[in-house]
Formats: structure tokens, sequence, C-alpha cells
């Protein structure tokens, strides 16, 4: 019976730790994992540069004349049916460049495209996304310089974690938790 309890308690507590299933987005010693394709010079910063520091460390430039800039990564592990949220940090590069009458960045997914404009003056601004995976794709891709325009996009802090769907509240864990303790109490006496 004691070991029926103590898989419930690891179960109620399991959902509340997640993984990140993305390798290396935060770029902190090197640009591995990543496959980019037209980027330039700039892509892989140390954040010791003259383009500054990530958020903070190293982080990924995407800008290069002319066309289209993307860099991608296949995410392993995860389950058809099963909600994700994609969260990252991004900034423009040089301050420089783009429109704003036009999306120039976009972020891709199983299906997903995310479309964002970026502002020369946005320094680094979070964002994030939640998808439910269907199995279409699992190649997480971030472009920029879309759509004909100049906007160059870094990256930083690229995660991809279960979406926390069904976990429990603190006070409702404390609960679920007490009952069982109340539970395996009561059998020792």
């Amino acid at each position: 019976m004691r070991a029926q309890l103590l898989f419930l308690l690891l179960a109620a507590v399991a959902p509340l730790s997640a993984s990140n299933l993305v390798v290396n987005g935060t770029f902190d010693t090197d640009c591995s994992a990543w496959t980019p394709t037209n980027v330039d010079g700039s892509f892989c910063q140390n954040g010791l540069g003259g383009l500054g520091p990530g958020n903070p460390g190293g982080w990924v430039s995407l800008n290069n004349a002319p066309g289209d800039v993307s860099m991608f990564q296949a995410i392993a592990g995860m389950t058809i049916g099963a909600q994700y949220t994609l969260t990252w940090d991004m900034q423009s590069t040089f301050k420089c460049c783009g429109s704003l009458s036009s999306p120039g960045v976009s972020v891709a997914i199983d299906g997903n495209t995310y479309l964002f404009t970026i502002d020369p003056a946005m320094t680094w601004t979070s964002f994030s996304r939640t998808f439910t995976f269907s199995g279409g794709s699992n190649a997480l891709t971030f472009s920029s310089q879309i759509n004909g325009t100049d906007q160059d996009a870094g990256f930083d802090n690229i995660a991809i974690n279960a979406a926390a769907v069904g976990v429990p509240e603190p006070s409702t864990f404390f609960l679920i938790t007490a009952g069982l303790a109340a539970i395996l109490l009561r059998r020792r006496a």
C-alpha cells in the first residue's frame, strides 16, 4: 500500500517539473546545435563585442544582405497532442533597419508560423507562444529579413517546455500531499 501511495504522490509532483527541449537556446558559449542559412559574420555573438550582450551572455544575430536569413533545430521529445510553450527573447540587432508596415521576422514550428515586426529601437523583449504538437514538423525555425524587409533580429533564451496543463495550484497540491501523508501515517498506526 505504501508503494502505491508513494507512486500517487510522485505522479502528483511529476507535472511540476518540465525540461527544456531546445538544445543550446542560450548561446552562452557558442551557437552549436543550430543550423544557420544565409547568415553573415555577425551570427554568433559572444556578448562582448560591439553589438552588446545577450540577455545575458551570448546570443544569435540573424542578418545578411540580401534575402531571408534563418536558423533551425530539430526538436526531439515532443508528444503528439501535447501542449508546449515556446519562449524566447528578441531584439533589433543593428537598431537601424526595417519597416513597421510589414512583418520581417518569423518563428515557426509544427505548421505554426508567428510573424513579427521589429522596431529598430527594440531592446531585449520576451515572447511566448503555446501550441499543440500535431506531429507535422519538429523543426523550430527562426527567420529574419523575410517579405523583402531588412528587419534583422537577435535571439536569446529560446526554450520549449511542456505547457502547464493540469498542474495543480500550490494550495491544491498541498492538500493532495497532506492527504496522502495522513493516509500513510494512519496505516502505520
